[in-house]
């Protein structure tokens, strides 16, 4: 990845299923899949426009947010997914929470949103227990850097596909 190599400071991601998170975490580096139409995918080659999202990939979380800023709002109708009245946010000054080094930052409820830990995702028949017990680890470090978490239960969830 370029913005791993130090190659390029910001780049823009297209992500359908995980296609800017999932490089970014292999890669120790920021990436963010924005709200459904926040940045228009104006320009963009379209694989489904229902799945479609480009998104901010940085070192940092302080410049995946500046990338957002600029990245985000109405495009004057060129993408008709979004919303005419398209709420924007200066993102950088949301404050993140750090919690180690700059990759690992993050930003906590910036939309007053609370985080929430879904139980059953740690009894999938194929689930790693090392797997579960690293997330579980990286959430009570979250706790001591102050985010609230709390752990839900969706019973219905193992119907899902």
């Amino acid at each position: 990845m370029q913005v791993a190599s130090g190659a390029v400071d910001l780049a823009i991601g297209g992500d359908q299923g995980g296609s800017i998170r999932i490089p970014a975490a292999w890669c120790g580096i920021v990436g963010l899949k924005p709200t459904f139409g926040l940045v228009p995918y104006t320009g963009a080659m379209s694989m489904d426009p229902s799945l479609d999202h480009l998104g901010p990939m940085a070192k940092t979380v302080h410049d995946c947010a500046l990338l957002l800023e600029v990245l985000a709002g109405y495009d004057n109708g060129l993408d008709p997914r979004q919303p005419s009245i398209l709420p924007c946010h200066e993102y950088s000054k949301e404050g993140p929470i750090s919690i180690g080094a700059p990759s690992c930052s993050l930003l906590c409820h910036t939309m007053g949103f609370e985080d929430c830990l879904v139980s059953e995702g740690f009894s999938w028949p194929n689930s790693d227990t090392r797997v579960n017990y690293v997330v579980r680890k990286a959430i009570k470090t979250l706790g001591r850097a102050g985010a609230e978490v709390e752990e839900v239960s969706i019973p219905m969830l193992k119907y899902s596909k």
